[in-house]
């Protein structure tokens, strides 16, 4: 019979705590760190700047949940949760590369990011999971590290600076983002992965059906939304279409606002016709008026602004010799920004054509 002591209890508890750690407690070698074929998809500036303004994601799957933070630093750390609340696992992803997943307190990770990887919140969550499932040897798929187990986010909810939430979720045949602002609800972006087609509502704002048939005069799509980038990108519809309709693009407030990135071809357009500001008074789709409370309206403005600057009239869409060949150039990009329905992208972004 054994006498029960606090020093029993203390030794017991030792051995307890390694028998259920022992198994995590491998520390993950370059021969374990194969990567697979899966490319890495780098989602571009815009995305990246505006994921920034994320603070806090929390993450649910199956069998349990996950909230990540970004500390002064830009050092993520995630905190994985069971189904009954009870930390079971800590992940630490450096800027620079290292990342580290604790058990238990017993450290079973510690590696370097795949190259290409730029670590996002959402990601974080994920790549805890993923770990934490893992039985033996793991292998790079994409951006994630991971064994046999796939992630599999079910419900995704961020906190953005400005008072900003996105609440998404997986559904048998769609994804589904409800935005909101100071508690209220602005919008809504719904994915179907299998027809590939992307809806959105922000009322007052912007409303379209992006589809492949519809983009494929601008190349179709370039990426497959992912449950990760919803949120992103319901941001992105709200900030920069809500801002456009203001008409205060060039001197955007609130101060949460940011330009896109440009596309080389905005670039280089850019470069050599500036883009004035529509004003309140414009014309509007001369012609096509029934267009002028569209999503065509940024471009019928921009047009507009093009032939006033360069002293251009209609006659240049027929008779091109009789102008200068500066207003072929205005109504070339008219077309391209008709073509994209009022919408540009730098690959992975959407947002109204400047």
């Amino acid at each position: 019979m054994i006498r029960w002591s606090r020093r029993t209890g203390i030794v017991l508890v030792a051995i307890l705590i390694a028998t259920t750690s022992g198994p995590h407690a491998q520390v993950v070698g370059p021969t374990q760190r194969r990567i697979t074929p899966d490319p890495v998809t780098n989602w571009g500036s815009t995305f990246h700047t505006l994921e920034q303004k994320a603070g806090r994601v929390t993450t649910r799957f199956a069998d349990g949940s996950a909230v990540a933070e970004r500390d002064a630093n830009g050092q993520i750390h995630t905190w994985l949760y069971s189904t009954t609340g009870n930390e079971i696992a800590t992940l630490t992803a450096h800027q620079s590369g290292p990342m580290r997943l604790d058990v238990l307190g017993t450290t079973k990770v510690n590696t370097m990011r795949r190259s290409g990887v730029i670590p996002t919140l959402s990601w974080a969550n994920e790549q805890a999971y993923a770990l934490s499932k893992a039985d033996g040897a793991v292998e790079w798929h994409g951006e994630v590290l991971r064994g046999k187990h796939e992630p599999l986010a079910m419900e995704i909810e961020v906190e953005f600076e400005g008072g900003f939430v996105g609440r998404t979720k997986r559904y048998t045949n769609y994804y589904l983002t409800f935005l909101h602002r100071d508690g209220r609800q602005v919008g809504w972006v719904r994915y179907h992965p299998k027809e590939r087609q992307l809806v959105f509502q922000f009322p007052g704002i912007v409303q379209d059906v992006l589809t492949e048939a519809s983009l494929k005069p601008i190349g179709g799509w370039t990426f497959t939304p992912t449950i990760g980038w919803m949120h992103v990108q319901a941001l992105a519809f709200y900030q920069f279409y809500s801002a456009a309709r203001a008409k205060q693009v060039a001197q955007a407030k609130p101060t949460w606002f940011m330009k896109p990135e440009l596309n080389w071809f905005q670039k280089g357009w850019e470069k050599f016709f500036p883009t004035a500001q529509a004003q309140e008074g414009a014309d509007g789709c001369t012609g096509l008026h029934y267009l002028d409370s569209s999503i065509f309206r940024p471009c019928c403005d921009r047009h507009d602004l093009c032939y006033i600057k360069n002293g251009c009239d209609r006659s240049s869409w027929y008779w091109p010799w009789g102008n200068s060949w500066i207003c072929t150039g205005c109504n070339v990009v008219a077309v391209w920004c008709f073509l994209g329905a009022g919408h540009e992208t730098d690959g992975y972004i959407w947002y109204p054509t400047p």
